[in-house]
C-alpha cells in the first residue's frame, strides 16, 4: 500500500494500522519525540497577508457573502489550519464559529476517536 501520494487509508487497512501502532510502547517511539525545530519554517507575515489577499480574490461573488452572511463552523482539528484559514475567512466577510474544544494545537487529537479526516463521529451540535 503506497501512501506517499496523499491517498487515504480505507477499511480494513485503517484498523490494521491502528492495531499495529497500539502494540508500540514509549521506548519504541522515544526517538521520534525529540523536538528538533531547526527545519521548521514560519510563514512570514508579508507572505501570509499576500496569500490572504489572493484567497479573497478567488471569491466568485463577494456580494452573496455580504447579503447572506453564511454560517461556517470551523474546526482546526488541533492545529491544522486555524492560523491561515480563520483570518482568510474573516477577510472575505465570514466570521466562523471556531470549535474551541479543538482549537488548541495538539497532535494527540484528544477530542476525536481518530484524526482521520473522514471521521463521521461529530458532536450533534455541529449538525
Amino acid at each position: 500500500m503506497l501512501l506517499g501520494d496523499g491517498g487515504q487509508v480505507l477499511p480494513p487497512h485503517d484498523a490494521t494500522i491502528v492495531s499495529e501502532v497500539a502494540k508500540l510502547g514509549p521506548a519504541d517511539v522515544a526517538p521520534y519525540l525529540e523536538t528538533n525545530l531547526a527545519r521548521v519554517l514560519t510563514v512570514p507575515d508579508r507572505r501570509r497577508r499576500r496569500l490572504s489577499r489572493r484567497l479573497a480574490g478567488v471569491v466568485l461573488d463577494p456580494e452573496v457573502i455580504s447579503r447572506h452572511t453564511p454560517k461556517v463552523v470551523f474546526t482546526n482539528v488541533h492545529g491544522t489550519g486555524d492560523v491561515m484559514v480563520v483570518p482568510a475567512l474573516r477577510r472575505v466577510g465570514i466570521d466562523p464559529h471556531v470549535v474551541e474544544e479543538q482549537r488548541e494545537h495538539d497532535g494527540r487529537f484528544p477530542t476525536v476517536a481518530s484524526p482521520e479526516s473522514g471521521e463521521r463521529q461529530h458532536p450533534s451540535r455541529w449538525r
